[in-house]
């Protein structure tokens, strides 16, 4: 067991590591996932869902499992990952909404800009008749 000092040095250095932009750069090699970069976001939904781990700590865990297995005189089988056409679809769909959402959004601050301009308008024909009263 570590003592105090030993402790409170691994935590001294780990702050060290955090602040160094190199130690906390996202080493997933799934560039095209939604949460690539994230890694807190990404974490917290792979502990949501509890299915596996994040691919990044995979060979870290994987290495530690086969010594245990090996122990255990088991095998262990990898999972298959995720095809890169399932990323390449949601890309694409999302793409499609995208422009969808745009295509939507363009007519609301079209109808948001006419709307203002309509009242500053009529404000200042009000303003100018001499119908608004002060």
């Amino acid at each position: 067991m570590k003592t105090k000092e030993e402790y409170y040095n691994q935590v001294l250095e780990n702050r060290r590591l955090a602040a160094d932009m190199r130690a906390v750069e996202c080493t997933c090699p799934n560039v095209l996932c939604d949460w690539h970069g994230k890694c807190r976001e990404c974490v917290a939904l792979h502990r949501y869902h509890g299915d596996h781990i994040p691919v990044c700590l995979q060979p870290v865990i994987s290495e530690k499992l086969k010594a245990l297995v090996q122990v255990a005189e088991m095998v262990a089988i990898k999972k298959e990952d995720t095809p890169i056409e399932y990323r390449r679809y949601v890309k694409e769909r999302d793409e499609q909404e995208n422009s969808r959402l745009g295509c939507v959004m363009s007519k609301t601050v079209f109808f948001v800009f006419w709307f203002c301009f309509s009242f500053i308008f009529n404000c200042a024909i009000l303003r100018c008749s001499g119908l608004r009263e002060e």
